[in-house]
């Protein structure tokens, strides 16, 4: 998952997006990427440990409410499914 924040997501992903990681994991993916906001969420306290400075983690289920203005994000990826493509 390295690296996908200057290959083939910058075509589609710029440094003035907000992007939504849903279901981080180990942040790989949020980490790496170049955006102007990055907010990521998982249930796994382990993913804490991972995050990188840049990067708001709401460490939570994703059926409750999470504290993020309307409108506020202009991508969402979900990381599971990405992992599934590269398998």
């Amino acid at each position: 998952m390295e690296n996908f924040g200057t290959g083939l997501f910058s075509t589609y992903i710029s440094n003035m997006n907000s992007v939504f990681n849903l279901w981080c994991g180990w942040c790989k993916f949020i980490n790496n990427l170049y955006a102007g906001s990055k907010v990521a969420l998982d249930l796994n306290p382990d993913s804490n440990e991972y995050i990188a400075k840049d990067v708001q983690l709401f460490e939570q289920n994703c059926s409750t409410r999470w504290s993020l203005l309307r409108d506020s994000l202009d991508v969402v990826v979900f990381e599971q499914q990405l992992r599934a493509f590269t398998r």
